[in-house]
């Protein structure tokens, strides 16, 4: 059986949702304390970009390649999933944000789409594929690979010095050696 798109009422409601939730990341990046005194807001916005522009071309690829055809609403699935997942992109590389938007969209997509037909579970609204699994990637990217750029961690980690280095903020397990801010993600 050919797989079948997510359900949405029109393409072109499900991409004006997407881009008014583009919106909305843009505007809450800029209203962080911290966003005012660096450069977070345009690391972000290049992290967004760089994970969305992945999560398209993923959904755009794999649309065409199960269905024949480009697919608004798979489209639009994978970029609101890259919005989720790539909450803290302004604290990753370029190549984990892009990372980030291609599990987004894999979540939103195929495993979505085996989620509702195999397992049984009933997600039409595609919560699970689209919302939940990518906001878990990209917490879990946050903790194993923030660079230590930007922002403070819990409890204020970080202002002053953190590991010994001045101004270090939120730093991931695996670029800075540190397992804490991967803990607290856990949390």
């Amino acid at each position: 059986a050919r797989p079948t798109p997510p359900t949405a009422h029109h393409g072109l409601f499900a991409l004006f949702d997407s881009m008014v939730l583009i919106m909305g990341v843009l505007l809450w990046v800029s209203s962080l304390a911290d966003a005012q005194r660096s450069s977070l807001v345009a690391a972000h916005i290049s992290g967004v970009a760089a994970a969305v522009a992945a999560a398209v071309l993923t959904a755009m690829a794999y649309s065409w390649f199960t269905t024949g055809r480009l697919s608004t609403p798979m489209i639009s699935h994978a970029l609101t999933a890259a919005l989720f997942a790539s909450a803290s992109a302004g604290m990753l590389p370029t190549g984990i944000a892009v990372l980030a938007g291609v599990l987004a969209a894999l979540c939103a997509i195929p495993f979505a789409y085996w989620l509702k037909s195999r397992s049984g579970v009933r997600d039409d609204g595609g919560l699970y594929g689209a919302l939940l699994l990518p906001s878990a990637a990209g917490v879990a990217l946050t903790g194993l690979f923030a660079t230590g750029q930007y922002l403070t961690g819990w409890a204020g980690v970080g202002p002053e010095s953190y590991m010994n280095q001045p101004g270090l903020g939120v730093t991931g397990w695996l670029t800075g050696g540190d397992i804490g801010q991967f803990t607290a993600q856990a949390i």
